[in-house]
């Protein structure tokens, strides 16, 4: 489970990927992301996500927030996995926290991915799967 100072770099990560500003455009649920998005249903999820404009990313304690011009959506990693942004490297930010092969096998592990503007594509690595 990632601590404050972590939970700080992936924020400082997603911001310098260049997420906030962006709309996402699409959505995609790939084997065993339905477990870590079962709060709703897919369908809800595509609704709630789909064209909403990603503000600005922030933490609180552990939790991420990405807040959306409709609401926000609420991280928290725990031993789950962790967001990684298609061509941006964690090297030189992440390497003590995350001693993972994230960029090198990491679809058979992805759960899911928003499709961002500008071809940004956010995944979620089920980062319990690399160990």
């Amino acid at each position: 489970m990632p601590e404050i100072f972590e939970v700080k770099r992936i924020c400082s990560y997603l911001q310098q990927a260049g997420l906030e500003g962006k709309r996402i455009c699409d959505m995609t649920v790939l084997p065993g992301g339905d477990k870590i998005l079962r709060q709703y249903s897919i369908t809800k999820w595509r609704f709630y996500l789909i064209n909403q404009q990603l503000l600005s990313i922030t933490t609180k304690a552990k939790y991420t927030f990405l807040n959306l011009n409709q609401g926000t959506l609420v991280w928290h990693y725990r031993f789950t996995g962790i967001p990684h942004v298609d061509g941006f490297s964690y090297l030189g930010q992440l390497d003590a926290i995350f001693n993972l092969p994230i960029q090198t096998d990491s679809q058979r592990y992805c759960r899911f991915k928003l499709f961002f503007e500008s071809d940004l594509v956010l995944q979620f690595i089920d980062t319990r799967c690399l160990a």
